[in-house]
């Protein structure tokens, strides 16, 4: 981005859309043409030379302001954030460590740890000219969030790509002696692959930005909202953002996470079919009976089960069966699939049974209450807040 930034860096289009200035200057730097001049750039910046510092910490602020955007979008908050740059004076360490285990072995100049005995081949620690990677700084965050947390379980959410980097980090910090290299997992994923079926590529320029999908779901939300009803202009806004929110969260968690998907927002936003707008509305049609029937809870008898009711109770019932097989298996799809198929099984019950001015009008309405209750908080652990009204 540096290169980019010396080639053709221009400090309005920087102010006024920030990202987008450094994705073009982050492409432009990426030609094989520059490689050389930016190798020379990373090193400087490891040997904290004032202009690189200066540039990169420009970078920085500028990114994580236009990032924070986002993620108060998204009601996304984080208890830490700590850069990779954090590690910049530490990584002494984690080489002296491996130096002192006679780990760390020259190889064509650089230094290497050779895992060919692991069969995960040689892990660069350390390259021709000085400069660290991102297997020293992984393997000096690990030692030093250990120090500091005392983790249980550390979670690496990393695509799959970076498998064997992870695979090969968490064998040299086994080899190294600490115990708790078993206690570090990486949570791998695919890909989201544009409607081409190719990957989104940020150093070709071919990415699509997080504001822009958030604007036109919003857009799409109000369209299919105002097909139905009358709102006001807040409770459009409202309502909009709520189901927006729904259809990416749950559009990209209802996919187990290993395998790779076309990004497809219109699909995402359908209230129809496996979508975050179908469970919302499926959650606002419940709240809507309860609300008609001046709902209570009462002790009450039942006589007789019905069959549609007896497979919404069996479904309630795996509730906390489902949670637990999501935690074990670091899985969200297993909520996201749950909620699906418990929001099938209530509509099916709906369609079928009806609810109130009957006979069973308690016990049907305390089973609506249930599915309410339990449908929510499924959807809270995906991050997605359910609304009384659509």
């Amino acid at each position: 981005m540096i290169v980019g930034w010396k080639l053709k860096g221009n400090k309005k289009k920087l102010e006024k859309e920030p990202i987008k200035h450094m994705l073009e200057l982050y492409v432009l730097g990426n030609d094989e043409e520059y490689d050389e001049e930016a190798r020379e750039w990373f090193k400087k910046l490891e040997s904290h030379d004032k202009e690189a510092i200066s540039l990169w910490k420009m970078f920085k602020s500028l990114s994580i302001k236009e990032f924070d955007k986002i993620y108060s979008l998204l009601n996304i908050k984080f208890d830490v954030i700590s850069g990779e740059s954090f590690y910049n004076n530490k990584m002494d360490r984690a080489i002296e460590e491996l130096e002192d285990k006679n780990l760390l072995v020259p190889s064509e100049g650089a230094d290497i740890v050779n895992l060919d005995n692991y069969n995960l081949g040689r892990c660069l620690i350390r390259k021709s000219d000085g400069a660290t990677l991102y297997a020293t700084r992984d393997l000096t965050a690990a030692i030093d969030r250990y120090e500091q947390y005392k983790f249980y379980k550390m979670i690496y959410e990393v695509g799959q790509e970076q498998k064997l980097h992870f695979n090969q980090v968490f064998k040299i910090l086994e080899l190294l002696g600490y115990p708790w290299a078993k206690d570090c997992i990486h949570v791998y994923h695919g890909l989201y692959l544009g409607k081409d079926g190719k990957k989104f590529a940020t150093r070709q320029g071919k990415t699509v930005f997080m504001n822009e999908i958030l604007d036109e779901t919003i857009s799409l939300a109000k369209k299919e909202i105002q097909k139905r009803e009358k709102v006001s202009a807040a409770e459009l806004n409202k309502r909009a953002k709520a189901i927006a929110l729904a259809a990416i969260f749950y559009g990209d968690l209802k996919n187990y996470r290993v395998n790779d998907m076309v990004f497809d927002i219109k699909k995402f936003i359908s209230f129809e079919g496996d979508t975050g707008p179908y469970l919302l509305y499926s959650y606002a049609r419940a709240r809507s009976i309860l609300r008609k029937a001046n709902y209570e809870q009462k002790r009450l008898k039942i006589r007789e089960i019905e069959e549609n009711e007896k497979q919404l109770i069996g479904e309630l019932a795996r509730f906390s069966e489902v949670i637990k097989n999501a935690r074990d298996n670091l899985s969200p799809n297993v909520i996201a699939n749950y909620a699906y198929h418990l929001s099938q099984k209530f509509n099916e019950f709906y369609h079928t049974n009806k609810v109130i001015g009957t006979s069973e009008e308690q016990f049907r309405l305390s089973l609506v209450d249930a599915f309410s209750i339990v449908l929510k908080d499924a959807l809270s652990l995906l991050g997605i807040s359910a609304i009384e009204k659509m």
